[in-house]
């Protein structure tokens, strides 16, 4: 094009002017958005991973979560961002907060770790490596109920984050619960053996609230590997015959009469005292002699 074209089209458009009615130029300017509208639409959003080498589908996962939440939760939308990794956004704040409480969850059998998700934060710099479980300790030898010991047990497995009970000596069992959390990698174990106060060994086993089903029953890591199972199998196995004692971790003397206030305890039993005194005034019941002619009774 000629430099002459050139500059007869650049006068041309410095001489044109657009002009449109006020009515249309209102619109233009009411067109706008506030960025706070659209995150507060995002205020009640979980994210969640399922921890499976399958892949599930958007439908399939939406499909599942309705079955296990069942008419706990009102409606909800999900979004599919990666690999079997979807954003669950609810109506209500109690619905969010009721999801997250009562985790964790599985989709099919597989652990499903959910977090609370800002929409402000990219999912791909996301960690989904631990979950939270109620770990219960069963049968707890006598000197094993105290915080100690059952600080010290929980460790095992994870970060001890409560007891229940706080003091861990529940009154109707043997029995101590504690919140751990647990890094997805390591096995889920399925008990130690301890040494208790007699100097025996005493296994005590643990048992996970809402495990999920898909376990594998050798290595009982949930983020599974096929190719280390073998190994890490063989230091499941390891472990049970590892020997623990915990008492030693006790900052004072289990073993002493005084911990148990047996040094209080009496020598002698009462000798039992004569009731005779207070039977004196008693009538006492006499059955009638048998053999007597009716007529004469």
């Amino acid at each position: 094009m000629a430099s002459e074209d050139i500059n007869n089209l650049t006068d041309r458009f410095d001489s044109t002017s657009i002009e449109s009615p006020e009515d249309i130029r209102q619109v233009v300017n009411a067109a706008q958005i506030d960025p706070t509208v659209c995150l507060q639409r995002n205020g009640y959003t979980v994210i969640g991973n399922i921890i499976t080498p399958n892949t599930f589908s958007r439908g399939f996962a939406e499909k599942q979560a309705r079955l296990i939440w069942k008419n706990k939760v009102g409606n909800f939308e999900l979004r599919r961002k990666s690999k079997n990794l979807f954003t669950f956004t609810f109506e209500s704040k109690e619905d969010w907060k009721w999801v997250l409480s009562e985790a964790p969850w599985c989709l099919d059998g597989f652990l499903w770790i959910l977090n609370p998700w800002n929409p402000t934060h990219n999912h791909r710099d996301l960690v989904f490596d631990k979950q939270q479980f109620w770990v219960t300790f069963k049968d707890f030898p006598e000197e094993f109920l105290n915080v100690y010991v059952a600080n010290e047990i929980g460790a095992v497995l994870g970060e001890v984050k409560e007891l229940d009970s706080e003091d861990a000596k529940p009154i109707d069992s043997n029995d101590v619960s504690a919140l751990i959390e647990i890094k997805i990698n390591k096995s889920l174990i399925r008990g130690v053996l301890s040494q208790n106060a007699a100097n025996c060994t005493q296994w005590i086993p643990f048992f996970y609230q809402k495990q999920p089903h898909q376990l594998c029953p050798a290595c009982f890591i949930l983020d599974h590997d096929d190719d280390d199972c073998k190994n890490k199998a063989k230091e499941v196995r390891d472990l049970s015959q590892q020997l623990f004692g915990f008492l030693d971790k006790i900052p004072y003397n289990m073993t002493s009469n005084d911990y148990w206030n047996i040094e209080d305890a009496p020598t002698r039993i009462s000798p039992k005292k004569s009731s005779k005194a207070k039977k004196a005034n008693i009538v006492l019941f006499v059955r009638p002699e048998d053999c007597h002619y009716c007529n004469s009774v």
